[in-house]
């Protein structure tokens, strides 16, 4: 199985369940992308449920794809309301977290009767966890081999499980919306007046975007989990010196996990802006140096293509201006990154400079390219989500058709306007505004003393997280940074060795069972209350939202490393913890 193409293949599935449109359809196209990418004959999705006669738990079929010349199960009905007596270990194993896998010459007798008739050599299924309770599971049969799957493979199976999860918690969420819809709409018939109804389909508006902010923020979370472990263990195999060959199939791996990254970020970024969640974080920016710094990041893959990039900042610019320096370099990431994208030979050319109408002052942007152009039609989109023009250009490319939308988005959310010009086979322009105003040079700020005395060499460092890959990454990353860490694999068991040893660092994962991060972290700080040098507390998390950070800081932490990890962030943090530099400022 190559990691490559499933991970490809999960995004690719990902960003077919976003799209707009019938979920059941897209959920079948998911399961063929998957399916095909990991070699398997047939792959479904089965649904835990209580029997309305008793209290014991059976599996039902949902979903379901099958290769060519594989018989089709779906409409099956031995398939429906299945006991898990005749699969002895399978419950158990998936509420563990756990994969289930069998072969033929193993299946025991009861199990011969339901898998033979399905022409099963091999299988193996992986939980789908829906708020940390076990759903059901995703399932992948072989009938040519009795395949026996490695671990490598079960870790990408567990991606898949994690993305199809979502895609689940998407669909309940919408059923439970329509039910919602459909009882609001006959009480309205009978008896709501017009004020009564406006007031209703308000409501109902909230409930939809409230729901689907919760399916992002969790989608964020059960994708980022597995990608922590890939990305993370990518990276510490290229630092191992690979031979050329291996370390390309490793830096593909890196790239796909990256790819998928950065689809979820965007996702999260549309739906912070829809819902009006965005937080801007307005500072004094030296704009010229910002602006050249993104430039300069292209510069090594469009010198490769002898594309000229040329960056032009107006003398009369004032070096110092008040925006949202983080939300600013996201914009022209954006746009550049979309120009590079779409040229092959010729220019891409940044210029900026300000206008004044009236008493408002705009930081003006263009970034042009010689690139294949737009056609009028798809000019009228180009800055709708999804849209990325003609379809051969985008499949030719790649992309999900974000980063445009986000950029109208934050320009509009900064007091601005963005448009487009573009030619066919000549190139195209994209030009913004974004308000702003003179700001003084921020005055410099003096290192801060260590907060602690102990030298950061002997520094005592506990890690806690309840997946043992998670464990092992960030003790492998603080390993190459020269440190030992002891572990914990819950809030109790790091509370007991807290209370044993001193420790100067925690690093505590935030989703945990029984006792999760939030509370682990409250209860150090009441059992450290008398001690003058407390364990500085990091916030390990695969959520990406802004509330989470405020968590954090409610619950006395002092840090925050959104996963995927790097060996970087875990230095980063240290040298936080060195000088006594909270890292857990709100955005």
């Amino acid at each position: 199985m190559d990691q490559a193409e499933v991970l490809r293949a999960v995004t690719e599935a990902l960003s077919t369940l976003l799209q707009p449109g019938d979920l059941e359809a897209s959920m079948q196209r998911a399961l063929e992308i998957i399916g095909r990418a990991v070699e398997a004959d047939r792959m479904y999705i089965f649904e835990i449920h209580s029997s309305r006669a008793s209290d014991e738990l059976l599996m039902s079929q949902r979903h379901e794809w099958t290769a060519a010349g594989v018989s089709k199960e779906l409409e099956n009905a031995a398939m429906q309301n299945l006991p898990f007596g005749k699969f002895q270990g399978m419950l158990e194993s998936l509420q563990a977290g756990n994969a289930y896998a069998r072969i033929r010459r193993l299946f025991s007798e009861a199990q011969h009767a339901i898998l033979d008739p399905q022409g099963i050599l091999s299988f193996v299924v992986m939980p789908i966890m829906l708020k940390n309770e076990l759903w059901g599971f995703v399932g992948f049969d072989d009938c040519k081999t009795e395949r026996t799957w490695s671990d490598a493979d079960l870790e990408n199976l567990r991606a898949a499980a994690a993305g199809l999860g979502g895609a689940i918690v998407r669909q309940q969420m919408e059923r439970s919306f329509r039910r919602q819809t459909e009882e609001l709409r006959r009480h309205q018939r009978v008896a709501l007046s017009l004020a009564e109804d406006a007031r209703l389909a308000e409501q109902a508006a909230a409930k939809a975007s409230a729901a689907k902010s919760t399916f992002l923020a969790m989608m964020s979370h059960e994708i980022r989990t597995p990608l922590n472990g890939v990305i993370g263990f990518t990276d510490l195999l290229l630092a191992e010196g690979l031979p050329n060959h291996q370390a390309e199939l490793a830096e593909s791996i890196k790239t796909c996990g990256e790819t998928l990254l950065s689809l979820i970020s965007d996702i999260l970024d549309i739906s912070k802006i829809e819902s009006g969640r965005l937080d801007l974080n307005y500072e004094a920016t030296d704009v010229a140096a910002c602006t050249r710094s993104v430039v300069a990041s292209f510069e090594p893959l469009l010198s490769t293509r002898n594309i000229h990039l040329a960056c032009n900042v107006a003398a009369e610019l004032p070096q110092w201006l008040h925006i949202d320096q983080s939300r600013y370099c996201q914009i022209l990431f954006n746009l550049i990154g979309n120009a590079a994208k779409f040229t092959r030979q010729g220019h891409v050319s940044v210029d900026l400079w300000t206008e004044r109408h009236l008493d408002h002052m705009y930081l003006c942007g263009r970034v042009a390219d010689s690139g294949v152009g737009i056609s009028p039609d798809d000019l009228e989109n180009v800055f709708e989500p999804f849209q990325q023009g003609d379809g051969a250009r985008k499949h030719a490319v790649g992309g999900t058709g974000l980063g445009l939308a986000i950029c109208r988005r934050l320009v509009e959310s900064m007091g601005g306007q963005i448009s487009a010009q573009s030619t066919l086979g000549v190139g195209s322009t994209f030009s913004f505004s974004i308000a702003t105003r003179p700001a003084q040079a921020p005055a410099a700020k003096p290192l801060p003393e260590p907060s602690f005395g102990r030298d950061s060499n002997q520094m005592r460092i506990l890690v806690v997280d309840d997946v043992p890959v998670n464990l092992k990454l960030s003790c492998r990353l603080l390993d190459r940074l020269g440190f030992q860490a002891d572990t914990a694999s819950n809030g109790a068991e790091a509370l007991s060795m807290i209370a044993a040893g001193d420790y100067d660092v925690v690093f505590m994962d935030i989703l945990m069972p029984e006792m999760d991060g939030y509370e682990t972290a409250h209860r150090i700080r009441q059992q450290q209350a008398q001690n003058s040098r407390q364990p500085w507390i990091v916030a390990l998390t695969a959520h990406a939202l802004v509330e989470n950070r405020h968590a954090c800081i409610e619950a006395g932490m002092d840090d925050f490393l959104t996963k995927p990890l790097r060996v970087s962030d875990m230095q980063a943090a240290i040298e936080r913890w060195r000088t006594g530099e909270r890292g857990l400022e709100a955005p």
